[in-house]
């Protein structure tokens, strides 16, 4: 089964922003769970460009096995590009909302994202519009939350190493497969990040 078929089950409340999984907010009049609001028909929550990359990363996972050496490590390397690349516009997605959430100047929104560009300058980013770490965030899901960003380090490592210096020890046999496993994790992460620090108090609209 595709991923990305779980992946369309996303919705957000137009009045509150929280994200619900399934399709009842597809139906006019259903209740959002966390303002009682009723949707007018539901608005898809993640950027369809993850969908296909989540796809491409599938895909290309589950193609047949190439015997040559060559053939097989580009084939790792590619999953793996894949995989940080969602990562990677996971993050922007949350941080685009926090910035239209937090800060209603367009040029400073402009400023703050192109000041942003490097992975420990959007952690810092975070911190700035959340006033907590990103990781005491995530730990404070209790869930394995924190093994996934830590893996997600670890295949952003070792997809960097490859793509500056042209090595790729750090990509090691199992990480592909790590990465289709964990995709469905990471991105359940974020739907968690959004619905905690995104989220508008209509009560005080």
């Amino acid at each position: 089964q595709k991923i990305s078929s779980w992946m369309i089950g996303w919705y957000k409340c137009e009045k509150c922003n929280y994200i619900h999984m399934g399709h009842d907010m597809l139906t006019p009049g259903y209740k959002c769970e966390n303002c009682n609001t009723p949707s007018r028909g539901g608005t898809a929550f993640f950027n369809y460009n993850i969908n296909i990359l989540i796809d491409l990363m599938q895909d290309l996972y589950n193609a047949e096995q190439i015997n040559d050496d060559f053939s097989l490590e580009k084939k790792q390397i590619s999953v793996i590009i894949f995989y940080t690349t969602i990562g990677e516009m996971l993050m922007d997605q949350l941080l685009s909302n926090l910035i239209n959430k937090n800060c209603k100047n367009k040029n400073l929104q402009n400023k703050l994202i192109n000041d942003s560009q490097s992975f420990n300058k959007k952690l810092e980013l975070f911190k700035l519009l959340t006033v907590e770490k990103f990781d005491d965030s995530v730990k404070s899901f209790n869930n394995n939350f924190l093994q996934i960003i830590e893996f997600y380090r670890e295949v952003r490592d070792a997809r960097n190493e490859f793509l500056h210096n042209g090595k790729s020890y750090l990509i090691e046999d199992e990480m592909p497969k790590q990465c289709l496993d964990n995709v469905m994790g990471l991105v359940i992460l974020f739907v968690e990040l959004n619905n905690k620090y995104n989220l508008i108090d209509i009560n005080n609209e």
